[in-house]
């Protein structure tokens, strides 16, 4: 999960930028600050953005500190991009988007995720009455 698309954003931005920048050059000094302002904010939030969630999710795999929670999950929601979140007892928890379908029908999840980052690390599925 902490893959291409961590990444993708911040180095998409990073390379429009300057070629963006290049075409506004017969625009006049207007259109190059209207190209900075845009795209060089928007690429400088994507890089702060991203490595603010890559340095979180260094730190759990430093302090190797997961956390537990077990419950019946509140909301099962997958994301335009294909993020799968779980809702319980006020966590918005990362999961893989293949236990999507599964968390939507359970009634029981155990859930093992890192506590600053908030990514799963594990996820056990109970269907049913759970005897």
């Amino acid at each position: 999960m902490m893959g291409w698309k961590l990444w993708f954003g911040p180095i998409l931005f990073t390379i429009v930028y300057p070629v963006a920048a290049w075409f506004a050059l017969p625009l006049g000094w207007s259109g190059e600050i209207i190209c900075f302002l845009v795209l060089g904010g928007l690429a400088i939030y994507a890089w702060v953005r991203c490595l603010g969630s890559y340095r979180k999710f260094v730190s759990d795999k430093n302090t190797r500190l997961v956390n537990i929670l077990e419950g019946a999950p509140d909301r099962v929601y997958m994301t335009g991009l294909g993020d799968c979140y779980v809702c319980m007892s006020g966590l918005k928890i990362r999961v893989g988007n293949d236990y999507f379908s599964e968390l939507r029908d359970a009634n029981n999840v155990r859930i093992e995720f890192l506590p600053a980052s908030l990514l799963a690390v594990r996820v056990q599925v109970v269907r049913g009455i759970g005897v």
